[in-house]
């Protein structure tokens, strides 16, 4: 059953043991999405990865997932115009990287 109203808006570690919205199942692993009601914007609730596939139509691919870090250390080999080879870091999905790290400057200086 899908909860059209529900959304999944970011993953980020939980204190161990918190329980989910389904069906009072406990996430143990200390990682959870955060799922927020679409129209009034308020928490809703824990889901695990399976949870939040059943209950909602968030792809959670594209949400921020605060659990990993935000930058890969490998490089890639860019050629410029003078066949000049420049080392460039890759960023994975800069959107929801842009994004985690708004929320987690949002988040410091709330708590300020």
């Amino acid at each position: 059953m899908i909860y059209k109203d529900l959304e999944a808006r970011k993953k980020d570690f939980i204190t161990p043991n918190t329980k989910s919205i389904c069906k009072d199942k406990v996430l143990t692993l200390g990682k959870a999405y955060f799922l927020f009601d679409k129209n009034t914007g308020k928490f809703y609730g824990y889901a695990g990865k399976q949870c939040a596939n059943q209950h909602t139509n968030t792809d959670l691919n594209a949400i921020p997932n605060l659990t990993k870090s935000l930058i890969i250390n490998s490089k890639r080999n860019i050629k410029t115009a003078e066949n000049k080879t420049n080392h460039q870091p890759i960023i994975k999905n800069d959107v929801t990287n842009a994004i985690a790290y708004l929320l987690l400057r949002y988040e410091k200086i709330k708590i300020l």
